[in-house]
């Protein structure tokens, strides 16, 4: 969520996804002519394996996005016909 909402000592990390952010709406109007369909996925925290090989286990991941959610988010948005797009979606855990 970098891309949408600022964290304190973040500053580097939240200008980088503001960056592709602004990335992303160009390619949105560059790309359209093209038919092609730029959108944008902003997760909250996702837990994957990654989490554990780096030490972060202390954190309920019961509560936390799991990557099947985001896939089935982005399978939703790919399933609009030609005629429709979302250019961002913010997904939040309900639970944080």
């Amino acid at each position: 969520m970098g891309a949408v909402r600022g964290i304190a000592n973040g500053s580097a990390y939240v200008a980088s996804k503001a960056a592709i952010s602004g990335l992303t709406m160009c390619w949105q109007a560059e790309l359209r002519k093209h038919n092609i369909r730029v959108m944008q996925v902003n997760p909250s925290e996702v837990i994957t394996e990654f989490a554990a090989k780096i030490g972060y286990t202390s954190v309920d991941t019961e509560r936390k996005i799991k990557g099947l959610e985001i896939a089935q988010v982005i399978v939703s948005m790919l399933a609009l016909n030609d005629l429709a797009f979302i250019p961002e979606v913010n997904v939040w855990a309900t639970n944080p």
